[in-house]
């Protein structure tokens, strides 16, 4: 069992040191006074208090501001009409736990976040990193919590939330509107209002993040120290660890959550051929020409993607037509047949011809029909692809530029690896369509590996309920208001001996929260059943997953001293400095030498045994490279590194485990911190397989692939409450541990919300053509 932390923190409600919580100075204002709607205070607020940086945060009909010192001067408010708002000062009562700590948590992001001023009613901004360029730009989050006391009435939980916001710098003559960032010579960012910044400032807006701009920063970058600084989980630990100090302070003990979790052994890993659980090779794939490109014959795009798919180890049969026609209207779909149709342009263009196709598909109840958009322009995350774009006033796509679609199949082979992907994406697309639309197929024999753990589940989310009957997917949508929808429901609920109204009711009884759903199932019953995700399996599980507002970030324990790991690697060192000791042939005793090795716990016998056997050798070859620079006065580790691998693979051979082993030792020998941070990767929980805390019901999803220095994303992560029965790895695990989700990886979220995505999807289409 392991133990990773998270930045969901806890405390006790009877641990608050009240003392030290009436030392927090908070004043309120009463917003009712000026007759003003809630929602009209947004800017008005952020405009009078972010010259400041007054911590601020609306609840009801107040306004709470909290200064530093009770000697602080107060900020004047006033409303629209010019009248001003009279302040009252606010003693500390556990019923103003939540307002005490969200002031603490604006008041830390104002401090770690290089910014002054707020985005959106009292919600500091984090700088996290910015760019020159073409299109210079900012990337932040603002930070937020969501605070909510547990059921058992003295546990509250505080969860942070962050949003990615975009800021770009606006062009000379552009106009200002919008929200407005100041760049201060410093790298500081301040809230520019018109009429009170200055007008020559350089300003920056914020944007919606669209389709091929700038990515985000990495969930962890241990490529450099500044990387690393950079890193969201890095960012947002600093975060947590000042708030808490801050908290603690005025007399909330708040600590990191603690996950004990589990390996689970996926059966699914790295290397294996890609839908290997879906029997697609029975099912051939009919490839439809809709480019505009007229450079690259469509014949010989069949044999290059089916290359692509095969080296894959996807066994499918791509067929071109058998009577190819110029004019998809012509084009006439057959009933149980797969077809992909080939695009060079994105949804929504001029002449966007997915309405003609998707209109033909709708026509043929039990055909499946999927769009793969090859234009390398549009893959290539680099190019701008505005530059063939003409807009109107409305922002709306005019014109495209000829030279959009006038790529070569050069052009194709060089995205050869994001191609591949997406058509073994669009593979399994077309596999799940026809099971949702034909009535002839059977989940025993499109998921034969899936389909007995399949039969004996229901899944309720995004207000539709999934269960399987007679062999087939069932999906209906969970209008809990209509009594003839509650009746449907209640039959196919029935197997797992329930109904809508005793799941209600179980919602009621066992909600994980101090708070009550009542108010919000008596105002809208379908709109709050739309919101939970809810599994159930046989006639005993009954598991309701968390309705969390935001996924807790994991902050690994030994974050904060990989710093000096990484700079050692990049500094110069004194050549003589590099020297082994002069009894460097001296082989220790085993159990010494699993001492100096940071991975010591975790090494196998037959490797320690290697690595004593070759270590007199490899250690003649870094003095030998040490020789080889001799006129060197200073050098870093790297030109030392590439040296030594290149003199030592010849005489103990290419084993990337015992080099590993040998930069550990050389480490621990020279006392300089230069293994490889991979190692310090690998030793962290969670970020690699299936994992499962069931005494907290937590489970994590990490990659397959072998860990690299920049992990963009971090494991999926979900909490699960068991309503009725208990919460075990064999329920969730066989929902996750699947190929076919996402490609390369596991399923994120358990796989059945897949059969409710595309049900929503044909939805739609039915309503746009039935």
């Amino acid at each position: 069992m392991s133990v990773l932390k998270t930045s969901l923190l806890t405390y006790r409600d009877d641990g608050i040191k009240v003392e030290k919580a009436d030392l927090l100075p908070v004043y309120r204002y009463p917003l009712t006074m000026a007759g003003v709607k809630f929602w009209q205070w947004r800017e008005c607020l952020d405009t009078q208090l972010s010259a400041h940086s007054y911590p601020y945060y609306l609840c009801g009909p107040y306004l709470y501001v909290a200064l530093q010192n009770e000697s602080d001067r107060l900020p004047i408010i006033k409303a629209d009409d010019g009248s001003e708002l009279v302040p009252e000062r606010v003693s500390y009562a556990p019923v103003h736990n939540h307002i005490w700590l969200k002031l603490l948590l604006r008041r830390v992001g104002h401090q770690a976040g290089k910014t002054q001023g707020y985005r959106a009613l009292g919600k500091p901004l984090l700088k996290l990193d910015e760019w020159a360029g073409a299109n210079p730009g900012v990337e932040t989050i603002d930070i937020d919590a969501v605070v909510r006391q547990r059921r058992d009435k003295c546990t509250t939980e505080v969860q942070l939330s962050f949003s990615n916001v975009m800021l770009r710098k606006l062009k000379v003559g552009e106009a200002r509107r919008g929200r407005l960032w100041e760049r201060g010579q410093d790298g500081w960012f301040a809230r520019w209002f018109c009429g009170q910044g200055k007008e020559e400032a350089v300003l920056y807006r914020e944007i919606v993040k669209s389709k091929n701009t700038r990515q985000q920063r990495p969930f962890l970058d241990l490529t450099s120290p500044k990387g690393l600084n950079a890193s969201r989980s890095y960012v947002i630990q600093q975060v947590v660890e000042t708030f808490t100090e801050l908290a603690l302070g005025y007399g909330f003990v708040l600590q990191a959550e603690q996950l004990n979790i589990t390996h689970y052994e996926a059966h699914h890993k790295e290397g294996q051929q890609r839908l290997a659980s879906l029997p697609v090779a029975n099912f051939p794939i009919t490839l439809i020409d809709a480019r505009e490109n007229i450079e690259i014959p469509f014949a010989k795009l069949q044999p290059f993607f089916q290359s692509l798919l095969t080296k894959q180890g996807v066994e499918v049969e791509l067929r071109l037509p058998l009577a190819p026609t110029n004019d998809l209207h012509d084009i006439c779909f057959l009933p149980q047949q797969r077809y992909l149709v080939i695009l060079d342009q994105g949804k929504g263009l001029p002449d966007d011809p997915y309405h003609i196709t998707q209109g033909k598909m709708h026509a043929v109840p039990n055909a499946a029909v999927q769009h793969l958009i090859i234009n390398p322009n549009e893959m290539d995350a680099k190019i701008n692809i505005e530059q063939w774009f003409s807009r109107d006033e409305e922002d709306q796509i005019t014109e495209v530029h000829k030279d959009y679609y006038a790529y070569q199949f050069a052009d194709l082979l060089a995205c050869a690896n994001s191609l591949a992907i997406k058509l073994a994406v669009c593979v399994k697309e077309l596999h799940f369509k026809q099971l949702m639309r034909d009535p002839c197929a059977r989940i025993s024999g499109y998921l034969p590996w899936h389909a007995a753990h399949l039969a004996d589940i229901s899944l309720v989310a995004e207000g539709c309920l999934f269960t399987v009957q007679d062999d087939r997917p069932q999906v209906l949508p969970l209008t809990l208001s209509d009594p003839s929808t509650r009746l449907r429901l209640n039959a196919l609920l029935a197997r797992h001996n329930i109904d809508c109204q005793t799941l209600l009711a179980t919602l009621l009884q066992q909600w994980p929260y101090g708070y009550s759903p009542q108010q919000e199932i008596n105002t809208d019953v379908d709109k709050f059943i739309k919101k939970q995700v809810i599994l159930l399996q046989g006639q005993q599980q009954l598991l309701l997953q968390s309705p969390q507002h935001h996924t807790p970030i994991l902050t690994p324990q030994g974050l904060g001293e990989i710093t000096p790991i990484l700079a050692g690697r990049k500094e110069n060192y004194p050549l003589a400095s590099w020297r082994l000791p002069h009894d460097y042939q001296y082989k220790p005793r085993p159990a010494v030498l699993r001492q100096m090795l940071i991975t010591g716990e975790t090494v196998s016998e037959h490797m320690l045994q290697k690595l004593l056997t070759h270590l007199p050798q490899l250690c003649l070859d870094w003095q030998q490279v040490l020789v080889e620079q001799g006129a060197l006065e200073k050098v870093s580790f790297e030109p030392l590194r590439k040296a030594f691998n290149k003199r030592a693979e010849l005489s103990v051979g290419k084993d990337k485990n015992l080099f590993g082993l040998w930069w550990q030792w050389l480490s621990a020998t020279l006392n300089r911190p230069i293994y490889d941070p991979r190692v310090w990767l690998r030793s962290i929980p969670g970020l690699k397989g299936l994992w499962l805390d069931e005494a907290k019901g937590v489970y994590l999803v990490g990659q397959i692939s072998n860990l690299k220095l920049k992990l963009m994303r971090q494991p999926s992560i979900y909490r699960w409450h068991a309503l009725r029965g208990e919460l075990n790895a064999d329920t969730l695990m066989p929902l996750l541990d699947v190929d076919f989700v996402r490609m390369g990886s596991l399923a994120g979220r358990v796989y059945p919300h897949l059969f409710i995505r595309l049900f929503k999807e044909l939805e739609k289409l039915e309503q746009a053509y039935g």
